[in-house]
């Protein structure tokens, strides 16, 4: 589920600010300024998600959270089809994005680690991000390449850029559909939450 969550967001966030910077003309800072809704609310719900959420809930804040994260990016693929690709335009789909991403990230190493011995928890822990550094070279290069192949060698302009983003947006729709299925295979709740419980 690691693999399939990371290089769904990771690659996803690489072709969303190329689309930004070169195809929508975004300055730097922009681009950085407009991810802001995403990136502010990522650490608030994981907060919540880990520390009240999960406990209590289980494994359906994992599925609220790849569920968000899919609504996102058809968000995303509607506004750019409505050619409005703005700043504020943007901000409702970056928004449910981050939340949705919040709800996964930190719940999911809770999910992950809770059988570990703790004599193991080193090994595991650093399996873990090498899982999710996998997953974000894979993204990259796997949405990267999708998204190029898809602009050609036209001059970037909205009118190349915003097809290619659409079409690219439905790999990680695939990487969170599938990683949502994968959290059927997953305990109903962290087993130390369980035990607590």
């Amino acid at each position: 589920m690691n693999l399939l969550f990371m290089g769904g967001v990771i690659g996803y966030f690489l072709v969303f600010t190329i689309y930004l910077q070169t195809g929508l003309g975004f300055s730097a800072m922009r681009s950085g300024l407009t991810n802001i809704p995403w990136g502010l609310l990522v650490p608030v719900f994981a907060g919540v998600a880990a520390a009240a959420l999960a406990p209590k809930l289980g494994r359906p804040v994992l599925q609220t959270g790849l569920a968000l994260d899919i609504i996102a990016m058809f968000a995303l693929m509607f506004t750019v089809h409505q050619g409005n690709g703005t700043s504020l335009t943007l901000i409702p789909a970056l928004a449910i994005g981050g939340i949705g991403m919040g709800l996964v990230v930190a719940p999911l190493l809770d999910f992950t680690l809770a059988d570990v011995p703790v004599n193991d928890a080193g090994s595991a822990s650093g399996l873990y991000n090498t899982i999710q550094q996998i997953g974000g070279a894979i993204g990259i290069a796997g949405l990267g390449a999708f998204f190029f192949s898809h602009t050609g060698r036209a001059i970037p302009s909205p009118a190349t850029y915003n097809p290619a983003l659409q079409h690219t947006l439905w790999l990680p729709i695939a990487a969170f559909a599938s990683a949502l299925a994968a959290t059927l295979l997953m305990p109903q709740r962290a087993a130390h939450h369980s035990d607590i419980a």
